[in-house]
């Protein structure tokens, strides 16, 4: 009985490197573009590092749109740091954000360049530049939530990005007094303390958020994560079920899942909601926004 058990996993183990190594033979760089109607009273801002991390973290983006007709803006803020690849990137990115049905900004032409916390001390003038072109953004569009990485995800370019945005964000509230927004950081390269946020995700969705990765072509085939996306959803349900649904409590009924931490941008601070929040694919996202 353990021998054939043993075996069980090795033919599960087999499997599943065959299914990764099929995956890369599938084409890329293909796309099917999406409805872009949406509803402009409920407007989300994707602040991206880099071309693709709109599909990295777009879990929740997506959901909004799909389910609560939200306007998603993918906001370029910077198109790579190689400038022989920015045209490149540029259409790969549109094509990624068409499949998605996300709407597409680049604050400036072919982006920002050097967003690196250590170019907030050294060229301030310059970081003050950026900081005014996003704050500008989020007090035109006033956004009803905002998404960006997580103050220390690793690359220097997501840090330098969550430096960027929240420094717009206090801007933009000490010019308006009224301005607010839901933020939702999100990690990638390396995970983050205090996360409060796991939203499920279907597997039409997770094939589609795939499918659209898959239109940065010369990225994936520099190194193909889009097929490694599943195994780290994967990975958010086992380790959110813990980290944010409570030690020890049973893991919730979904395949595929993304990790946030969601704040409240709001009378000069930014503050972690208080409540650690599961959702599943069937859940409703509008008690999030309450």
């Amino acid at each position: 009985m353990q021998q054939q058990s043993l075996e069980d996993y090795r033919n599960f183990i087999k499997s599943f490197t065959q299914l990764h190594n099929d995956a890369k033979k599938i084409p890329l760089g293909e796309s099917s573009p999406s409805d872009l109607n949406s509803n402009p009273e409920f407007k989300v801002l994707i602040f991206s590092p880099h071309p693709d991390d709109e599909c990295v973290v777009g879990a929740l983006p997506l959901r909004l749109k799909q389910e609560l007709n939200a306007e998603v803006i993918n906001v370029a803020v910077t198109l790579g740091s190689n400038p022989d690849r920015k045209s490149g990137r540029l259409k790969e990115l549109e094509s990624a954000c068409s499949t998605l049905g996300f709407h597409l900004h680049i604050p400036i032409e072919n982006g920002f360049d050097k967003v690196y916390l250590s170019n907030k001390k050294s060229s301030k003038n310059e970081w003050l530049e950026k900081i005014n072109i996003i704050k500008d953004l989020l007090l035109k569009e006033k956004p009803k939530a905002v998404f960006f990485p997580h103050n220390n995800d690793f690359n220097s370019t997501h840090i330098g990005v969550h430096h960027l945005i929240s420094d717009a964000l206090h801007l933009a509230m000490q010019e308006d007094k009224s301005f607010s927004t839901h933020v939702f950081e999100s990690e990638f390269w390396q995970m983050m303390d205090k996360p409060n946020l796991l939203i499920g995700l279907s597997e039409e969705d997770e094939a589609l958020l795939v499918y659209a990765l898959a239109a940065h072509t010369e990225e994936v085939l520099r190194n193909p994560y889009h097929i490694n996306h599943p195994a780290r959803m994967l990975d958010n349900v086992m380790r959110g079920a813990e980290v944010i649904g409570g030690q020890g409590e049973q893991a919730p009924e979904m395949d595929f899942a993304m990790i946030y931490r969601h704040s409240i941008a709001s009378n000069q601070k930014i503050e972690p909601v208080n409540l650690n929040n599961v959702v599943d694919v069937k859940s409703s996202l509008e008690d999030i926004f309450s």
